[in-house]
C-alpha cells in the first residue's frame, strides 16, 4: 500500500499539523474529537484543564524550559510553572484554551480530515476506526482515565496496525550529567522509580512508564520519547521572560521542533510503505521462480524420463527448503527492524546551557531575558538522539524562534 489509513488521537498543537501534513502526502487521515455533547475538544488529547484553564496558573502552560525536567523552572519549592513542560511531557500543552467538540469536528472537516469520536475520559463509549497506523499524541495530564483509555485502544485497534505513541523524556527522571539512551529504560520497567517519585506536569513518573508498558504490548509499536516541544506559536522563553531566580543555569536544554517530529512520523510511515512494496515484490519473485521451476520440470520430464523426474523432484524439495529459509530470514529481518526502532528519543543534538540559550532567544525576540540563580551549580540530563539521526538522516538543530 503506497498510502495508509491513519487515525490520530489528539488533534491539537502537534496532532493537527501532523494530520494535515500526512493528508497532504496522500494518506487518508482520521482525527479524533470528543463526544459532540461534551464541551471539551480532543486537543492533543489535552485540555481537561492542563492548558488554558482559568483555574490554573498561566505559567503552567509551558514546559520547564527544555522538556528535560519538570524542575527546570523555578525554585526548588516547585512553583506551578515547574509542573508543566512542552514535551518532556510529550505534548502537554499541545492545545490552547478548550473549545467545543462541534467546533473541532468542523475544523477537522475543513482541513479535509475525517473526524472520529473518541473520548479519553470515556474510552468505552465508542469503537475504533479501521486504520493501518494509529498515532496517539494525548498527554497523561489530559484525563483521569488515561491508563484505562490506552488499554482500551490497544485492545480494539487492528493487531497488525502500526501504533505510534508520543511519550516523554520525563520517563528518565531527574539525574544530573546523565546521557539518556533508549535502552537504559524499557517501557513499563518501574524498577527505577523512586517511592514516592517526582511528578511531571502533575503526572507521576510511574504513570508515564506504565503508559509505555501498555503500548509496548502491541506487537507493532513505536514509542517516541519527546523532549521539550517548541514551534509555531510556542516557545518556553516567552514564559520565562522577565522572571528571576530560575534554577539550573548550567543545565543542558533538550528540545525538539514540531517540524522535526512531523518529519520523523513521515519517515516511520514511509518505512511501512516500503515494507509493503518489498513484500509485494518478494511475492512476485517467488511466484515467478515457481513458474520457471514448473516449466523446467515439464521439459525435463519429456526429455529425460524417469531419471529427470527424480532430479526435478529433488529440485522442488530444495526450492521448498529455500523458500522456507527465505521466509524465515525475512521475518527475522522485519522483527529486528521493529525492535531497532520500538523506542526513539526525539531531541535535537544541540544542548547549550539554559542560561545561554534562553538569554540569546530572548534577545532575538526583543523580550526581557530570564534571570538565573548563578549560585546553583546543578546540572541536568542530556537526551541521546543517535537513533533519531539514523532514521531522519540528519541531526535536528535548534531553530530560530
Amino acid at each position: 500500500m503506497l498510502y495508509k489509513r491513519i487515525f490520530i488521537i489528539g488533534c491539537g498543537w502537534l496532532g493537527l499539523p501532523l494530520a494535515i501534513s500526512l493528508k497532504n502526502a496522500g494518506h487518508t487521515v482520521m482525527g479524533s474529537t470528543r463526544d459532540a455533547s461534551r464541551q471539551m475538544e480532543a486537543g492533543d488529547g489535552a485540555t481537561t484543564g492542563d492548558v488554558g484553564s482559568s483555574t490554573r496558573d498561566a505559567s503552567r502552560q509551558v514546559e520547564a524550559g527544555d522538556g528535560a525536567t519538570a524542575g527546570d523552572v523555578g525554585s526548588s519549592t516547585r512553583d506551578a510553572s515547574r509542573q508543566m513542560e512542552a514535551g518532556d511531557g510529550a505534548t502537554a500543552g499541545d492545545v490552547g484554551s478548550s473549545t467545543r467538540a462541534k467546533s473541532k469536528f468542523k475544523e477537522l472537516e475543513a482541513h479535509g480530515l475525517r473526524p472520529f469520536t473518541f473520548d479519553f475520559d470515556h474510552p468505552d463509549s465508542g469503537a475504533m476506526p479501521s486504520a493501518d497506523v494509529v498515532i496517539i499524541t494525548v498527554p497523561p495530564s489530559s484525563s483521569t482515565e488515561y491508563i484505562r483509555a490506552l488499554s482500551v485502544i490497544t485492545r480494539h485497534i487492528d493487531p497488525n496496525c502500526h501504533l505510534i505513541f508520543c511519550s516523554t523524556t520525563s520517563v528518565y527522571g531527574e539525574q544530573d550529567d546523565l546521557l539518556c539512551t533508549e535502552d537504559m529504560l524499557s517501557p513499563g520497567d518501574l524498577s527505577s522509580v523512586d517511592n514516592p517519585d517526582l511528578a511531571r506536569h502533575g503526572t507521576p513518573r510511574k504513570v508515564l512508564i506504565e503508559a509505555e508498558g501498555i503500548i509496548s504490548e502491541h506487537k507493532n509499536h513505536t514509542i517516541l520519547r519527546l523532549a521539550g516541544l517548541y514551534g509555531p506559536g510556542r516557545h518556553p522563553v516567552k514564559y520565562l521572560s522577565g522572571r528571576s531566580g530560575l534554577s539550573k543555569p548550567n543545565a543542558p536544554v533538550n528540545l525538539i521542533h514540531q517540524s522535526d517530529i512531523i518529519q520523523l512520523v513521515h519517515a516511520l510511515i514511509q518505512a511501512d510503505v516500503q515494507a509493503d512494496v518489498d513484500n509485494v515484490r518478494s511475492g512476485q519473485q517467488q511466484k515467478m521462480q515457481t513458474l520457471q521451476s514448473h516449466r523446467t520440470f515439464d521439459v525435463e520430464n519429456v526429455r529425460s524420463g524417469q531419471q529427470q523426474k527424480m532430479k526435478s523432484l529433488q529440485s522442488h524439495r530444495t526450492h521448498d527448503v529455500d523458500n522456507v529459509r527465505s521466509e524465515q530470514q525475512q521475518n527475522m529481518q522485519t522483527l529486528q527492524s521493529h525492535r531497532t526502532f520500538d523506542v526513539i528519543n526525539v531531541c535535537s543534538g544541540q544542548h547549550p546551557t539554559r542560561k545561554d540559550y534562553y538569554s540569546s532567544v530572548a534577545l532575538a525576540l526583543g523580550i526581557p531575558a530570564p534571570q538565573f540563580d548563578l549560585s546553583d551549580s546543578s546540572g541536568g540530563k542530556i537526551i541521546d538522539n543517535q537513533k533519531l539521526v539514523k532514521i531522519l538522516g540528519y541531526d535536528p538543530i535548534l531553530k530560530d524562534p
